[in-house]
């Protein structure tokens, strides 16, 4: 789970335009901060890495961290809809690079045929 985590981490620094290791360097940067809230918000909805996996993968000092990033990206879905779009946006490409690794896998085992 670890990996699909990376690639989510990639899927929004890229959407954001830093790098991985910006976004989850210790840095308070308004911009950066953004960023990591959000890759934080997907990956606790798509992998089942635990808050302390999530608090190590994003260098928070505990757990403390990640709740706030998702609860703060939450609260701000529900109440603006511009950032609403953009988390969806995000999400259409999470599934679709979710999707052509599913792919991928299959092709790969010959397992389709």
């Amino acid at each position: 789970m670890k990996e699909f985590a990376q690639r989510i981490i990639k899927i929004v620094s890229e959407y954001h335009g830093v790098t991985p290791e910006i976004l989850t360097a210790k840095t308070n940067r308004a911009e950066i901060v953004a960023g990591r809230h959000i890759a934080v918000y997907f990956c606790r909805l798509k992998t089942d890495l635990s808050l302390a996996e999530l608090a190590e993968l994003f260098n928070y000092g505990n757990h403390s961290g990640t709740i706030f990033a998702f609860k703060s990206v939450r609260n701000r879905r529900n109440t603006e809809y511009s950032y609403r779009l953009m988390l969806e946006d995000i999400n259409d490409i999470i599934d679709n690079i979710t999707e052509c690794l599913i792919l991928d896998n299959y092709q790969e085992n010959d397992f389709y045929v």
